[in-house]
């Protein structure tokens, strides 16, 4: 049976973050689990699990139901170094909200005429203008006041949808170096945005990837690997 050894898990207190990964690393890979088998899987009390889990859940690297849970395992496989300077992307876009109106390209007409000063448009749109590699689709806006810009975007018929192509994402974290945040944002949202991160990677890196198909794996190698690692974030370069 393994065991976390950098956890008390026999009193199940939960050191925060870096425990949280360390359980989540611990897991075999499954679409999901229950927590009653966690005790026999990991060596950690089902009361345990749940703490570990709702701080995974408070930066979207898992999804907790009452009996079950997943965990984001192409995100927690990230060297800590990666996990420690995504951890503020992961909680905007955790407590990230989606608006649409016509569900059409008008929707995002109106967001970018109405942006509140201070706004930063991460992912897509701006890595689409950067790269020219993928299709922008989403518009996600990061803003100082998400509350008064949803109030905004309501106030002209806009409502809260999943397939709303308009995100409103709270403003954590730093912001002073757009191309490092750009990067950030796309490791910690996973899925198309590794592809983006990439691409974003390889103008600076001037290297080919070594197939058509990028994972996290890929990524982490590319980070340790830089030909110029003064060419891009020293902070999430993994020694």
């Amino acid at each position: 049976m393994r065991t976390l050894g950098i956890m008390e898990a026999a009193s199940g207190t939960v050191r925060g973050y870096e425990d949280a990964i360390a359980f989540a690393r611990l897991l075999p890979r499954h679409l999901s689990y229950l927590f009653r088998d966690i005790p026999s899987v990991v060596g950690v009390s089902e009361a345990t699990a749940r703490s570990m889990v709702d701080e995974l859940a408070k930066v979207g690297l898992a999804e907790r139901w009452s009996d079950s849970f997943a965990v984001r395992h192409d995100a927690v496989c990230h060297p800590i170094e990666v996990l420690k300077a995504i951890r503020p992307s992961l909680l905007a876009l955790a407590r990230a909200k989606r608006f649409a109106r016509r569900r059409n390209g008008s929707d995002l007409t109106f967001a970018r005429r109405h942006l509140p000063p201070g706004s930063f448009v991460t992912l897509d749109y701006p890595l689409a203008r950067l790269t020219d590699y993928q299709t922008a689709w989403n518009y996600y806006v990061c803003v100082d006041d998400p509350d008064a810009f949803a109030s905004l975007l309501e106030d002209n018929g806009f409502q809260e949808d999943k397939l709303g192509r308009v995100v409103v994402v709270p403003k954590i974290g730093r912001f002073d170096n757009k191309k490092e945040r750009l990067f950030l944002d796309c490791l910690a949202d996973g899925g198309r945005g590794y592809y983006d991160g990439m691409a974003l990677l390889m103008l600076h890196a001037r290297s080919p990837p070594a197939s058509a198909a990028f994972d996290a794996n890929d990524m982490n190698d590319v980070l340790r690997n830089l030909p110029d690692t003064r060419a891009y974030p020293s902070s999430v370069v993994a020694a």
